[in-house]
């Protein structure tokens, strides 16, 4: 997924460009399955995956008023599982294949702000950080109060020097993680750090 592909702030439906060329939209999803099936625990994802195979003979006009995943009928249970799949493919540095797994769960489901969480931190993590900003500023537009995802996307536009901004994320952080003390502390450090550099 590039920001091309999302660039309005996240809703229901397909994204109008998306529309206009129907088989980008299939082609970003085919990429998701494929990293899918490269899952250990692929033999509990195929009928999930099974149901994504409609995708190429669905009307885009035909669910503008929905999400891809209810089209599909896909459960909150199988896109939970989809879910967990992708945060272990972080959690075991394989970058790109997340990337491609949590576009996949954008496009199903783009108003759900920690899929494009997800997918702002392999962006990152791939050294992409103009890409990350701008996925982290789409989370942030479904939940800008989240602290985590206020954290994530200080942390980018800090390390792309946009100082001003990453505190103002950081602040933002540290209002609402007032009952967790472990996003605080990093919170309070990065706070630090920002105005260290900006000195």
């Amino acid at each position: 997924m590039r920001g091309e592909y999302l660039q309005e702030v996240p809703g229901v439906g397909f994204h109008l460009e998306l529309q206009k060329s129907f088989s980008a939209y299939t082609e970003k999803i085919g990429e998701g399955v494929n990293n899918f099936k490269k899952a250990k625990n692929k033999k509990a994802l195929l009928p999930i995956l099974d149901k994504l195979k409609k995708c190429e003979a669905l009307d885009p006009e035909r669910v503008e008023e929905k999400t891809l995943q209810e089209v599909l009928s896909i459960s909150e249970e199988e896109f939970f599982l989809l879910y967990q799949v992708a945060g272990e493919a972080i959690d075991k540095e394989n970058y790109s294949s997340a990337g491609s797994m949590y576009t996949l769960l954008c496009l199903l489901n783009p108003t759900a702000s920690l899929n494009w969480l997800g997918l702002g931190m392999a962006e990152v993590s791939q050294g992409n950080l103009e890409e990350g900003r701008e996925v982290y500023h789409l989370a942030l537009a479904l939940d800008e109060e989240n602290p985590s995802i206020n954290l994530y996307a200080a942390e980018c536009s800090f390390s792309l020097g946009e100082y001003n901004e990453a505190l103002s994320l950081t602040e933002t952080a540290l209002k609402n993680a007032e009952e967790d003390l472990e996003l605080l502390d990093i919170a309070k450090s990065m706070k630090q750090e920002i105005l260290l550099k900006k000195a």
